[in-house]
């Protein structure tokens, strides 16, 4: 029993002290990447990572305000193209980057400058996927536009993907939604770090050995 309450404390500081973690980064994100100064700008596409969707199957309030800033960016110059990624699990016949896409042209974007990766399912796999459609286009500068709680992550990610040149961008749409769904992500963003350094490890070990990123790509999603 010592040793099982001993694991339980050691395992409930890990997570206090992630906790707190993600808290400090995201409030950090949201002062030194504001979309008014984000470091790294301007760019020649935004990636914009998908914020969900809500049980009426629409684009929630998180992407919605991450397409905005995306829009703010390529209305003010600072951005050539915007490539909208994320798709939904069980929604075979809906992505939140059509979601996004759809609610973009709505606000007046231009179609010409919108992009749509609708396969990717985590963080991982939105950045992999939108730097190979970046690629294929010819863009070289690139940003990611997510919200603050997440902006961290996928800035490691990026630089795990060999982009660590890559701008980010905050979104405010976490700071103006209910205090219980902030509650919720963050707390599931705790949770997701150290799941997301387990592989980050595993994508590096295999580097090592010799597997490609696309050999990879298909074990670490």
């Amino acid at each position: 029993m010592r040793r099982l309450r001993r694991l339980v404390w050691t395992g409930a500081a890990a997570f206090f002290m992630v906790l707190v973690g993600v808290i400090w980064a995201e409030q950090r994100a949201l002062t030194l990447y504001a979309p008014d100064m984000a470091p790294g700008l301007p760019v020649d596409a935004v990636i914009v990572l998908g914020g969900g969707m809500d049980p009426d199957r629409q684009l929630n309030h998180l992407g919605r305000e991450r397409v905005r800033t995306s829009l703010t960016l390529l209305g003010q110059g600072q951005a050539r193209a915007v490539i909208f990624t994320g798709n939904v699990r069980d929604e075979p016949d809906l992505s939140e980057a059509e979601l996004m896409h759809s609610f973009a042209l709505s606000l007046g974007a231009d179609p010409s400058r919108l992009y749509v990766e609708p396969r990717a399912l985590t963080t991982l796999q939105n950045l992999r996927f939108a730097f190979a459609i970046a690629e294929r286009q010819g863009f070289a500068r690139l940003a990611i536009v997510t919200d603050g709680f997440h902006l961290t992550r996928a800035g490691a990610l990026a630089e795990l993907l060999g982009r660590p040149d890559a701008a980010l961008v905050a979104s405010q749409g976490l700071t103006r939604d209910r205090g219980s769904t902030r509650v919720a992500l963050i707390l599931r963003e705790t949770l997701a770090w150290p799941y997301n350094l387990a592989k980050a490890i595993g994508w590096i070990v295999l580097g090592w050995i010799g597997w490609s990123a696309e050999d990879r790509g298909g074990l670490i999603v």
